[in-house]
């Protein structure tokens, strides 16, 4: 991994993990776990960039037809965002075990 994954968008992987969620729901999740506002113009363009870079993926809704909407779109995990995120949990144990450094 070249650099750590923002907050938003290690929250967005984190909150996908528990499986399938529309946009709301994920813009939901994913800002009470980084205790950051993600704005919807913010939120659908990671969401753009992270199924560009196979890291998300369209899903089929968990709900039963009746009780969803159908202008909802479901996003889940890939295999490769998985990897990535676990890559990110690593490295930020890594750094979590380091030294402090003093200015």
């Amino acid at each position: 991994m070249n650099a750590p994954l923002s907050h938003k968008i290690a929250a967005i992987l984190v909150v996908l993990e528990d499986g399938p969620l529309h946009g709301y729901a994920i813009r939901k999740q994913a800002e009470e776990l980084s205790r950051k506002r993600i704005p919807y113009g913010t939120l659908y363009r990671y969401i753009d960039e992270l199924e560009m870079e196979d890291l998300i993926e369209k899903a089929q809704s968990p709900l039963p037809r009746e009780l969803d909407d159908e202008r909802r779109k479901y996003f889940k995990i890939s295999k490769k965002g998985r990897a990535l995120l676990n890559e990110h949990i690593d490295y930020l144990r890594r750094f979590d075990r380091s030294p402090a450094l003093v200015v």
